[in-house]
């Protein structure tokens, strides 16, 4: 009798799941995680955004200091080239007066004379007032050019005394048939006196043919 007043037990019982619609949506439900997505979002975008404003930067003073160094070394270059021009013009000067040297070598070494006897004989008959500027060399004769300090008479008396030792030196004589003032005009830039003398030779040595 008891037995049939009591409550039927769960067990038995089906559960049937409640129902009902879902009208959530989900794309417009805020974003409940303790850290939202967005934050890795919007940060790895500034992230990109500041490495690339650097990057940019960097590139930006890396060519303005490329532009300063390449104006640097054009203003250089425009104020060094007179100066190099110059130079070239006096190399190409040099030069020449080298082969003019090198071809009164080659002469005076078949003559019996080299080159640093008639150098030294010249400085050794040479008085303190005269300077010499250059010797140059031609297929008849030495052309000794110089200054002289003094006036016009005194520089025109040293010349005429110099050209006389030089006629009396008893190895030029050998060589040089005739010594010669050929000019001696007043430099207005300096106020010396310009001259230059003509050594003859007496005549042109043959080069010695080589014996086969």
């Amino acid at each position: 009798m008891l037995s049939s007043l009591k409550k039927p037990s769960d067990k038995s019982a089906v559960t049937v799941p409640a129902w009902h619609p879902n009208f959530r949506n989900f794309e417009r439900l805020p974003d409940t995680k303790v850290v939202r997505t967005s934050f890795f979002t919007n940060g790895l975008a500034v992230f990109i955004a500041c490495v690339l404003a650097v990057y940019v930067g960097y590139k930006e003073y890396a060519l303005r200091e490329m532009t300063i160094e390449t104006e640097n070394a054009s203003s250089a270059i425009r104020k060094n080239k007179p100066a190099s021009d110059q130079a070239v013009v006096e190399y190409k000067k040099f030069q020449e007066q080298e082969k003019k040297v090198l071809a009164l070598r080659d002469f005076l070494s078949t003559s019996g004379m080299p080159l640093s006897d008639l150098i030294l004989r010249l400085g050794s008959a040479l008085p303190a007032s005269i300077t010499l500027n250059n010797i140059e060399y031609q297929s008849t004769a030495v052309l000794i050019r110089g200054r002289i300090e003094g006036a016009s008479d005194e520089a025109s008396g040293r010349a005429v005394a110099f050209v006389d030792t030089l006629r009396k030196d008893e190895a030029f004589s050998k060589l040089f048939g005739e010594v010669s003032l050929s000019s001696i005009v007043r430099d207005p830039g300096t106020g010396q006196m310009r001259f230059q003398i003509d050594l003859t030779f007496k005549s042109l040595p043959t080069k010695a043919v080589p014996k086969k």
